[in-house]
């Protein structure tokens, strides 16, 4: 609708464009394990987004009832498959040479919310910029408050200059609970309580 609009010519150049189309399709691979992406420019033979290689875990590609599967172990699995994702898109620079991540997957039943996270640990990685990839109910976002609290954690175990962290959050909030109208793009959410 927007693509010949003089307003977003002058904005982006074609590559600023497509380099950002990029990091929006790295970011929902990872949030999508189980979905395979590419992402390619049309003239160019390299591929920069690709997850058809990954190993995807048979019993999660299958139709089966949720009755037959553990949902924990299908959490496990997927998680698995997210983490190789994470490694291919975002490498040493971003995660560490060791490429280690800190999982945490946790669900409260009482207030019908959960929250997926992988972290890097603390003083692994050495780049100048921070990675926060933050999904709100599937969606992708952007929250300051959050991002305030993690910098605040990860500065009280990490020294000043040289290190950065990589995060992937996903949450899972009751909708009464958000409030996606901060921002037209409906990308910045405030998160109540």
């Amino acid at each position: 609708m927007f693509y010949n609009s003089k307003q977003r010519k002058r904005s982006l150049n074609a590559n600023e464009e497509y380099l950002k189309v990029v990091d929006v399709v790295a970011k929902y691979s990872v949030h999508y394990p189980l979905t395979k992406f590419t992402c390619k420019r049309v003239e160019d033979k390299k591929t920069d987004v690709s997850t058809h290689s990954l190993d995807r875990p048979a019993a999660l590609m299958a139709s089966q009832s949720e009755e037959d599967q553990d949902p924990m172990k299908v959490i496990e699995e997927l998680n698995n498959v997210r983490a190789e994702i994470i490694k291919r898109h975002y490498g040493q620079t971003v995660i560490g040479k060791q490429g280690e991540l800190l999982t945490l997957v946790k669900f409260w039943d009482v207030l019908n919310m959960g929250v997926n996270l992988f972290l890097t640990k603390p003083n692994t990685v050495q780049a100048k910029k921070n990675t926060l990839l933050l999904f709100a109910n599937n969606r992708l976002v952007e929250s300051t408050s959050i991002k305030k609290v993690i910098d605040q954690a990860y500065s009280i175990v990490q020294p000043k200059g040289g290190y950065s962290y990589f995060c992937y959050m996903a949450l899972s909030v009751r909708p009464d609970l958000i409030d996606v109208n901060v921002h037209p793009t409906k990308k910045q959410v405030i998160i109540e309580r």
